[in-house]
C-alpha cells in the first residue's frame, strides 16, 4: 500500500513539472472575457496576450509594492490606468479585432508587449 502512494506522489509531482515546463509567455483570456496581468519586477506576466473581440476586462495586479506602473493599450483601445504599488485594478476595453501594443507608461523600454484581438 506504501508502495503505490508513494508512486502515485511521484507521478502526480512528474505531471506538475510537466505542465511547468509547458508554458510560454503568452496566455489567453480566461471566461467571462477576462484577462490577469501581473506586474512584478519591472516586468510583465506576459507579453503576448491573446483575447476574443468584444468586451474585455483586463485585471491588472501590481507585485512591486513601492513601485507605480501603468497599462496603456495603444490604437485606440481607450486605455491608459496607473496602478499603484501592491494594488489591483479592473479596466474595461471594447476591443476589435487586431494587433495592438500595450506597455507600462512609466517602464516603455522594458514592460512592453502585444494584444492580439480575434
Amino acid at each position: 500500500m506504501r508502495s503505490l502512494l508513494r508512486s502515485a506522489v511521484l507521478v502526480a509531482a512528474a505531471a506538475g513539472m510537466l505542465v511547468a515546463c509547458g508554458s510560454d509567455s503568452s496566455s489567453t483570456a480566461s471566461g467571462g472575457n477576462s484577462f490577469d496581468l501581473t506586474a512584478s519586477n519591472i516586468s510583465w506576466s506576459t507579453t503576448d496576450i491573446r483575447v476574443p473581440s468584444g468586451d474585455v476586462t483586463f485585471v491588472v495586479k501590481n507585485n512591486d509594492k513601492s513601485i507605480e506602473h501603468n497599462l496603456t493599450i495603444e490604437g485606440g483601445a481607450g486605455v491608459n490606468k496607473d496602478v499603484e504599488g501592491g494594488k489591483t485594478v479592473k479596466v474595461k476595453a471594447t476591443l476589435k479585432p487586431g494587433t495592438y501594443p500595450f506597455h507600462c507608461e512609466y517602464h516603455p523600454d522594458v514592460m512592453k508587449g502585444t494584444v492580439t484581438v480575434t
